[in-house]
């Protein structure tokens, strides 16, 4: 079990494109992943005006369970796959200029074709390689995802990328739950509303005791919540809890950026959410705004381990601070 393969990718370029609010989705992991290195990147240089370009060096793929296997290269990106006897299941396909690193990940492991894919939530980095295997291939999603997938996308009310349409969109939709048969496995996915849009998933496989949970947790980085999209610090707390109630202690944790971790992470997580609300509206009593909790250093306790740069706390500070704040 657990066998890794580095595969040392020669790469087109990739544009780093994902940024929400001038904020960077993607965390950066430490020391717990030092079992799952991710390789270096190589810079372009850069002319005045010139989008940044970075090139994939190598990726690295690991066996988490009997046939499934995360990916995961610079960026803290992550996929999930699962193969099986008629074909691979993929959770997720990230943006267009990476469906080529991809496709060479799962052929270092398989030469079957991808027949089910699973979109975990609508945002661009997980649906955007969907036109490339939704020809051929299932796609499954929540329905409000699949709504939003089909509506001019929005990310914190700035617009990110035009509507999908054709083979690029889900397939199959549904509301509270569905449970897929792959191969001999029950594959349970589960709605959890507003902790992250109002159309995440994870994805559940019960047998093999792993969860790829998508954007819903973030094992070293303060959460984004997309408030333009369903979003609510306050649900995620709830999201939090019954994701605890539902996946044994034994269960590895597979983030939509990142990489896997054992399960009691999701207890740290839970905490440090917890934690930050009660020190933001320790602030607003205190009649501090953003700029003066930050300044105040309310949230510097949880510093190292989720903003180790620094780039995320005012940011976390903002969202939590507009939830909490009386209109």
């Amino acid at each position: 079990m657990n066998k890794t393969l580095q595969l040392a990718l020669v790469a087109s370029p990739l544009i780093l494109v994902l940024v929400l609010s001038g904020v960077e989705i993607a965390q950066s992991a430490t020391a717990v992943e030092s079992s799952f290195q991710a390789g270096g990147l190589k810079q372009e240089p850069k002319t005045p005006g010139e989008k940044e370009v970075i090139r994939i060096v190598q990726t690295e793929t690991r066996e988490i369970a009997k046939d499934l296997y995360a990916v995961r290269w610079p960026g803290d990106k992550m996929v999930t796959f699962l193969v099986g006897e008629e074909g691979v299941l993929l959770i997720d396909t990230h943006m267009e200029n990476e469906i080529e690193n991809i496709e060479k990940a799962l052929r270092q492991v398989t030469s079957k074709p991808v027949t089910h894919l699973i979109n975990t939530h609508w945002h661009i980095d997980h649906t955007a390689g969907n036109k490339h295997w939704g020809p051929k291939a299932t796609i499954y999603a929540h329905e409000n995802a699949k709504l939003r997938m089909e509506a001019s996308k929005l990310i914190d009310g700035r617009k990110a990328k035009p509507p999908m349409t054709g083979d690029a969109l889900p397939d199959v939709t549904f509301g509270d739950e569905l449970e897929l048969e792959f191969s001999g496995h029950k594959i349970k996915l589960v709605h959890f509303y507003g902790g992250h849009t109002d159309g995440d998933i994870v994805v559940w496989f019960p047998d093999l005791k792993v969860c790829a949970t998508g954007d819903i947790f973030y094992s070293h980085g303060y959460p984004f919540v997309d408030t333009g999209a369903g979003g609510d610090p306050f649900q995620l707390m709830d999201v939090i809890e019954s994701l605890r109630a539902l996946l044994p202690e034994d269960t590895t944790l597979i983030p939509g950026h990142g990489a896997p971790i054992e399960r009691k992470a999701l207890d740290d997580f839970g905490a440090m959410v917890e934690g930050c609300i009660y020190q933001v509206q320790a602030g607003i009593d205190r009649g501090l705004n953003v700029s003066g909790i930050v300044a105040e250093g309310l949230l510097d306790e949880y510093k190292d381990r989720w903003d180790a740069k620094g780039s995320r706390t005012r940011a976390w500070t903002f969202m939590l601070y507009t939830a909490l704040k009386p209109e």
